[in-house]
């Protein structure tokens, strides 16, 4: 390539990275997100650190209700839980030291587009919700807080044994009597043949995420599932600035137990599916785990709350991806009727059979 050619592709690719959002380091080229303070490659200073705002101190409350850490900038002095929506006055300390996060994912999804996917998300829960449900739904105002999770990496060696199960076929002929006739038949029979075998089994588990927040279940966390992990940023105090964000609740040891106990879960799975033969049985693996690393994340979430008929109901959105869960009313009667019409088709279901069967 000629050196003009080459000085326009790299200009070409300096404003397409700039309109992206991104910033080339003038060492190794690596790119990284504009406001980016170091070069994560080659340690290179991208902005000079006076020209980062200094991060606003951040208080720490505890809810009453249902045990979340927020942590919110020092001046605000009354804040709401965004899992409950229970009112709160910041009378507590600085947020004291503990473990800093080692990352941060940025938000992907603005508020107006949760407040979209919560409408339609609403909308089609229609079919067993109360039919008034879309006129006294009365909506807060969106949150979108930065989560903290766990997250668990390490590596696996098995030991396993099992009893191997090959099946093998035999066509057998029977006799049976139809319309008061004597009629045989061919039938294949299924054998199942066994031997013991052992052997050895590893693999890598990578980014098990568990929820550093009491406020956000583990069940819940894994139903908005997967986060862009691969997409974090090195954590900066200012990429929290105008954010709830809430402090881990959950200690370091309590998720390792449970990262560890769903790590022996899939390991177990991943060797049956390893297994030869066509089934198994008696299947014992014994597992130990090594090279565990752990990174404390904080990860976006939008939390739309709503309350009808003087309950509160959530919408939790991923803020990354715009997988969402949520609990929503449901109706009663509707439910009922919905259950006796397929009670109803079961059973007309079952006299036409049973009418065929009999001619």
């Amino acid at each position: 390539m000629e050196p003009e050619t080459q000085d326009a592709a790299a200009t070409t690719s300096t404003a397409a990275d700039a309109l992206a959002g991104w910033v080339s380091c003038a060492r190794c080229s690596r790119r990284a997100r504009r406001g980016q303070p170091y070069c994560e490659q080659c340690g290179l200073e991208l902005f000079a650190p006076e020209a980062v705002p200094a991060p606003a101190q951040r208080r720490s409350v505890t809810c009453t209700q249902c045990g979340a850490s927020v942590a919110f900038p020092e001046g605000e002095r009354t804040a709401t839980c965004p899992f409950c929506d229970t009112p709160y006055v910041a009378q507590g300390e600085l947020t004291p030291e503990r473990f800093t996060p080692e990352f941060v994912l940025p938000f992907g999804i603005t508020e107006a587009q949760a407040r979209e996917r919560f409408q339609a998300w609403l909308v089609g829960s229609r079919l067993f919700a109360p039919g008034d449900l879309l006129r006294q739904a009365r909506l807060e105002v969106p949150r979108g807080v930065y989560l903290p999770f766990w997250s668990f990496s390490t590596r696996s060696r098995s030991s396993w044994s099992a009893s191997i199960g090959e099946h093998w076929y035999q066509n057998q002929t029977y006799t049976t009597v139809v319309n008061g006739r004597p009629v045989t038949r061919t039938r294949r029979v299924q054998h199942t043949e066994w031997y013991p075998l052992q052997g050895s089994f590893q693999q890598y588990h990578a980014h098990y995420l568990v929820s550093g927040s009491k406020g956000l279940s583990q069940e819940i966390a894994d139903a908005l599932k997967p986060f862009p992990v691969a997409e974090v940023l090195r954590y900066q105090p200012q990429y929290l600035a105008g954010w709830l964000a809430e402090e881990y609740s959950v200690d370091r040891e309590e998720a390792a137990r449970l990262s560890d106990a769903v790590f022996a879960e899939d390991e177990r799975r991943a060797v049956a599916a390893f297994l030869p033969g066509d089934t198994h049985a008696q299947l014992d693996v014994q597992t130990t785990f090594s090279d565990t690393t752990e990174d404390l994340l904080f990860l976006p979430i939008w939390i739309l709350a709503f309350h009808y008929r003087e309950r509160l109901f959530r919408c939790v959105i991923n803020g990354a991806t715009g997988k969402q869960w949520g609990e929503r009313p449901r109706s009663v009667p509707r439910i009922a009727i919905a259950v006796l019409l397929g009670l109803a088709l079961a059973l007309l279901a079952f006299l036409w059979l049973s009418g065929r069967l009999g001619r």
